[in-house]
């Protein structure tokens, strides 16, 4: 037995040196590429479940969820077209119009938003300088910051939505600006006791209700009132001569500022009359004080979104590694404490990250004031992913506040685990016959030498995976030694006999 295991071995020995050529001469890594930006084409991907298309003009935004929060107006993937759109139309199922997404468009006349989108996000139609008017559907519930900013043929703001938190100060809607301060000509429309009459009286910009009522302008919203008035009357009769004298006089004195404001009116009217029957003296004195003080109101208001691209691969069969290239996510957040507010955002790929236990977090905090901080929190979770059982996994992203009891925004993309289908070969026996022996380990080394001087290979995917032992992705010499040993193993009898990936997995 021992002269024949020597013998085994000194053969593979000998067809290794003579057959095998040097690995690193024709070894082809297969490696994955990091997706950072769409390419820019006149179609394409804007999301994770959205697209866009650009023909004749017309940018139509279609799919589901949010698109990207773009970080500036250059990385947004119809960049390069900017100047060619005359029209967006972002359709039903799209949920957040992203930062950035239309800056810029100075040919863009004609803006159609579906219901479904709830949001809008900072600067995502400033500079829109051939934009006349635009409606906010009602779905709309925030107004990002500057998102109107600089659009300097604006003319008509409506919102639909009475409750809609419109971001930001006089830059959010302008016609242009000066130190951060907005300058706007036109008319803001909605309903009457909503948050966009109250924007268009914080800034003394034109107000219109929906139903069309005249224009008011509006210049402060809170008035305390103090009225002050005297009469004095006296009368005096007598039967002869009879004389008629009548004077009056009218003083009206009128300050006005902005904030505060204060208006006094006096009135002074004096009429004598004297005839045969009543002469009558009488002299009225009016004075008015109205007051108008400001109250001013600190309030904090945060907003956050996340969103998820998913890797380049999500389908896999059991057993096999998850490749997470391609992957990563992106956050946006805004903070406003009274006229002053901050903002941030970015974005991280997958395979930057450490994940501990399946699962990444991350801190952002936003810092308006001195005293004023909002902290929240990133958690990207793929531990579900279980690639030994078919099934699908949700890989999941969301951003809450610090202790985690408020969701802003959550968003995931699955992995599918497909059963895999049983091999037609057994692991080693590459020419099937049921054994794993040396003839096995002859035609790996026979296969390895082929493809290693760049010659056709002869194996079928079964005998490549039944080849590939131990699972590298190549067949080679490797693979021939794992299987001879393997056989001596075998014909050694020596301990409870194991599988061939067993046994490798001890070595």
């Amino acid at each position: 037995m021992r002269k024949f295991l020597a013998a085994v071995i000194s053969t593979a020995i000998c067809l290794s040196a003579v057959t095998a050529v040097p690995v690193g001469a024709v070894r082809t890594e297969l490696t994955g590429s990091v997706i950072s930006e769409q390419k820019v084409t006149e179609s394409g991907k804007c999301g994770p479940n959205a697209q866009w298309t650009l023909e004749g003009g017309k940018l139509t935004v279609s799919g589901s969820g949010a698109t990207v929060s773009w970080l500036s107006s250059s990385k947004v993937p119809w960049n390069a077209y900017r100047s060619q759109i005359t029209s967006v139309v972002v359709e039903n199922g799209i949920t957040t119009i992203g930062a950035y997404a239309f800056m810029g468009c100075g040919n863009l006349t004609s803006v159609s938003i579906s219901d479904s989108v709830t949001d809008i996000q900072m600067n995502a139609f400033a500079l829109c300088t051939s934009l006349g008017s635009i409606v906010i559907p009602a779905g709309v519930k925030t107004f990002g910051r500057d998102a109107l900013l600089k659009c300097s043929s604006l003319n008509s703001v409506t919102f639909m939505n009475p409750k809609c938190s419109i971001v930001g100060g006089t830059t959010t809607i302008c016609n242009s600006s000066e130190n951060s301060i907005g300058s706007y000509s036109g008319t803001i429309v909605g309903a009457s006791g909503s948050t966009a009459k109250t924007y268009a009286s914080k800034f003394g910009y034109n107000f219109r209700l929906l139903d069309d009522a005249p224009i008011s302008t509006t210049t402060t919203s809170t008035t305390t009132t103090t009225t002050t008035t005297t009469t004095t009357t006296t009368s005096t009769t007598t039967k002869k001569p009879t004389t008629s004298t009548s004077t009056s006089t009218t003083t009206t004195t009128s300050t006005t500022t902005k904030k505060p404001t204060t208006s006094t009116s006096t009135s002074t009217t004096t009429t004598t009359s004297t005839t045969t029957k009543k002469p009558t003296t009488s002299t009225t004195t009016l004075v008015t004080t109205t007051t108008l003080i400001p109250t001013t109101t600190v309030s904090g208001r945060f907003f956050a979104s996340i969103f998820i691209d998913a890797p380049t691969k999500t389908e896999y069969k059991t057993g096999e590694k998850v490749d997470y290239t391609g992957a990563k996510f992106h956050y946006y957040a805004e903070y406003e404490q009274g006229q002053l507010n901050a903002r941030g955002g970015n974005f991280r790929n997958f395979e930057d990250i450490n994940f501990k236990n399946g699962v990444y977090t991350e801190e952002y905090v936003l810092t308006p004031t001195i005293d004023a901080s909002e902290t929240f929190v990133i958690t990207v979770d793929r531990s579900k992913v279980d690639t030994s059982k078919a099934g699908t996994y949700p890989v999941t992203a969301k951003v809450t506040n610090e202790d985690g009891s408020k969701l802003y925004g959550s968003t995931h993309f699955d992995i599918i685990v497909k059963a895999a289908a049983a091999p037609k070969y057994a692991l080693g026996d590459v020419n099937n016959d049921g054994m794993v022996d040396s003839v096995d380990a002859s035609k790996v080394l026979e296969e390895y030498a082929r493809v290693s001087s760049n010659q056709n290979s002869k194996f079928d995917s079964d005998q490549f995976t039944a080849g590939d032992v131990n699972v590298d992705g190549k067949v080679d010499s490797s693979d021939a030694s794992f299987i001879l040993s393997y056989y001596a193993y075998v014909l050694s009898g020596e301990g409870e006999k194991k599988s061939l990936s067993d046994f490798i997995a001890k070595k």
